[in-house]
């Protein structure tokens, strides 16, 4: 018995050190822990209905944006309120369906306020700066934009979603270039949603498309590099693959976050008469949502209908995965990896969980 007990052991060490030298990851690849959480679902302070993304500024501060709230909330790093700004509707300050906020290096927040069709750009103190963008279809106007993003020479980059193509321009919002058109091939976009600046080799531009799970890397000025596809691990993994579950905390927690009855959320499905209709094409696989690690160099994804976290190397091999243990999150709409710190935006329980860095 001793013996048959010492052969398991023995096969089970070789095994792991098969399994490292093949290339595949281990469980606690993602490489972080649960910190904390806050929010819950509702109209006050601390609240959400829906949120859709998150940035910090240089002074460590966070900056939710609650989409069904139409208003960005401001918390310190330790999760606690300070302020907020913004209500429904087209007129400076106020948002119609948001769907991404990103800060630049001089703490200037831009909010991609898609259904304006429109950048919307304020301070620190929720001060509006200025609007970017109408509706067309021509060069400098946009159709639903969704994402946002900053080249190495502060030139921004919008992914004008419906338009199916991205634009390019100075900080001071002079016109440089644009590409893409609707489709799958090199070149095209499907609802084109995030693009980052990725400081790798050379650096390139990372775009991803809402209505497939292709990634497409740019020059910045366009011109078209490679590209790769990701997808959700339950529809690409071996059953045999392990995923790395870390400990979310209590449902203690979000039962006590979500405990506000009294709080009615704004309806998040009303919209002005002059809105255009969204997209209605059945989503097989599509990317809500790509960060970069600059720190470790990864891709952090949030894929559609997934409820999981998933990290890439830069070119599209896939690293690890996080989950709640026992309870997973409920449709997260977006991740951010600032520093040593990791934010998961968990849309469907209206919570913000902070993670840190091993």
């Amino acid at each position: 018995m001793k013996r048959n007990k010492l052969f398991i052991y023995i096969a089970l060490i070789l095994s792991i050190i098969a399994l490292s030298s093949s290339g595949a990851y281990a469980e606690d690849d993602f490489d972080f822990d649960y910190d904390f959480s806050f929010g819950g679902r509702g109209i006050g302070k601390k609240k959400f209905n829906t949120p859709v993304d998150i940035a910090v500024d240089s002074d460590g501060n966070i900056y939710v944006l609650d989409k069904g709230n139409s208003r960005v909330q401001k918390f310190d790093d330790d999760g606690n309120y300070i302020l907020e700004w913004g209500k429904k509707g087209a007129k400076t300050g106020r948002f119609n369906k948001p769907s991404a906020i990103e800060i630049d290096e001089d703490d200037l927040i831009y909010v991609v306020d898609t259904v304006n069709h429109r950048i919307s750009m304020f301070n620190t103190e929720g001060k509006p700066v200025k609007n970017y963008g109408i509706l067309g279809s021509r060069r400098e106007r946009f159709k639903n934009p969704q994402g946002i993003g900053f080249g190495r020479r502060g030139d921004i980059f919008v992914a004008d979603s419906k338009n199916n193509r991205i634009q390019k321009f100075t900080k001071a919002w002079k016109y440089k270039t644009k590409w893409g058109s609707k489709g799958n091939d090199d070149e095209e976009f499907m609802s084109p949603n995030c693009i980052k600046h990725v400081d790798y080799k050379f650096g390139y531009m990372y775009v991803t498309n809402l209505l497939n799970c292709t990634i497409q890397r740019f020059e910045e000025d366009g011109e078209f590099n490679s590209k790769f596809t990701v997808k959700p691990k339950k529809l690409e993994l071996d059953e045999d693959t392990e995923k790395a579950e870390v400990d979310l905390g209590s449902d203690e927690q979000d039962e006590k976050n979500n405990d506000d009855e009294s709080d009615e959320a704004e309806d998040s499905d009303d919209e002005d008469e002059s809105a255009s209709e969204e997209d209605s094409d059945e989503i097989a696989c599509g990317i809500k949502k790509m960060v970069v690690d600059e720190k470790d160099d990864y891709l952090i994804i949030i894929f559609e209908g997934d409820d999981t976290i998933y990290k890439y190397t830069y070119e599209g091999e896939f690293v690890a995965r996080l989950t709640k243990a026992n309870k997973k999150f409920n449709n997260p709409t977006s991740v951010l990896v600032n520093g040593n710190d990791l934010f998961v935006v968990d849309g469907g329980n209206n919570n913000i969980h902070k993670f840190k860095r091993r």
